[in-house]
């Protein structure tokens, strides 16, 4: 791939999400690349994007749904249903992914090979962004403001960690280290923080 990708998430209720391409060595532009490949919409609210090799996953978030389709020509290969309102997709090893979830305090755990939701996993709230390391996922919590460490081999959450008000991203550094960002509100200031993950350490 020598491009980039552009989610174009549409307006909510009209079912008039899309994929763009933008071709960086020939400079083409690509539209409604889904809707070309397959003559039918892609769907409501295109949330996130995820390729891996030969297949990508586009999450669309109000129509609770994910849609599988092979890298190459954008061709359909399955969709993936069972979902409420889901957020953002993560392949944490060669068989299963996450799925954040807006509204059913849950993440969800997908299996690739069958394209099916096979268990979930218990979060109180509004989970957002996912951040694989090793053998760990650490995930954002917009409503408890927190950081979640969870162990994928059991799909277990081994750790917590809170911060201040309004937690909207969350990012890794070339060492490793989390960087949070929180927005606050108006009674609380917002603050960017890099955190350890193995001492769990604000360290600035």
């Amino acid at each position: 791939i020598n491009g980039v990708y552009i989610l174009n998430e549409g307006n909510f209720g009209w079912n008039n999400a899309s994929v763009t391409y933008y071709n960086s060595e020939t400079k083409v532009v690509s539209e409604n690349m889904f809707q070309t490949a397959n003559g039918f919409a892609l769907g409501d609210v295109a949330q996130d994007i995820y390729v891996d090799g030969n297949k990508t996953y586009i999450v669309l978030n109000n129509s609770g749904k994910i849609e599988v389709v092979n890298t190459a020509d954008f061709k359909s290969i399955a969709t993936i249903t069972g979902f409420n309102s889901p957020r953002y997709f993560l392949k944490v090893n060669a068989s299963t992914a996450y799925v954040s979830e807006l509204y059913q305090n849950k993440v969800y755990i997908v299996n690739l090979a069958a394209n099916t939701i096979t268990g979930s996993i218990s979060l109180n709230g509004w989970t957002e962004q996912m951040k694989l390391l090793q053998n760990h996922v650490f995930v954002q919590n917009v409503t408890q403001n927190s950081i979640y460490k969870i162990d994928v081999s059991t799909n277990q959450v081994i750790d917590t960690l809170q911060l201040t008000k309004s937690l909207n991203s969350i990012e890794f550094d070339k060492n490793n280290k989390i960087w949070a960002l929180c927005s606050g509100d108006t009674s609380v200031s917002g603050n960017l923080y890099r955190i350890d993950t193995k001492s769990k350490n604000i360290e600035k």
